[in-house]
């Protein structure tokens, strides 16, 4: 039995307290060094869908997306925010271009659909490495309806200015 002296006891834990130390600096070195070395291979968004896209039944919208990666090629597909299903083409409603647009043509009142014209949806990027997912991006449909009601109001002792008001409504 070896027997220490409190000075020998005491340099000798300083010694195994620095020795962990070291241990632990170098592992979260390690993993903060593959923490950067995964943000460097992972995609990262060029054109980030808005947080809301309002727009008429008339125009129909385009939603943009785009990501790129310095070391693979990057993959785009939507989702449905709401229940995580991945966005399919639903012919002459919904569909995405190849460039990763997310598009809806202009369809008639009758061809409105909640589930895809007031829904959330989310953009995905990924390649070989990560998978990131942008803001959700709020779509609703309005239907413009375009009313004229004239409106007359006496500036001067005879003259009148006749107002348009236009009105909006949504889609329900």
């Amino acid at each position: 039995m070896i027997l220490l002296s409190s000075l020998q006891q005491s340099v000798m834990a300083s010694i195994i307290e620095n020795n962990e130390q070291q241990q632990q600096q170098q592992s979260l070195q390690s993993s903060s060094s593959s923490s950067q070395q995964l943000q460097l291979l992972s995609p990262i968004f060029i054109d980030e869908p808005p947080a809301r896209m309002l727009f008429s039944n008339s125009t129909g919208t385009v939603i943009s997306c785009s990501a790129t990666s310095s070391i693979s090629p990057v993959k785009i597909w939507w989702i449905n925010a709401d229940n995580q299903a991945i966005v399919q083409e639903i012919t002459g409603i919904r569909y995405v271009r190849p460039n990763g647009q997310l598009v809806f043509p202009p369809f008639a009142l009758d061809q409105y659909r909640q589930d895809v014209h007031s829904t959330t949806y989310r953009c995905m990027a990924s390649n070989t490495f990560a998978t990131i997912r942008s803001r959700d991006c709020q779509l609703r449909a309005a239907h413009y309806i375009w009313i004229q009601i004239p409106l007359w109001d006496l500036v001067e002792e005879e003259t009148l200015l006749h107002y348009i008001i236009n009105a909006i409504g949504f889609v329900n």
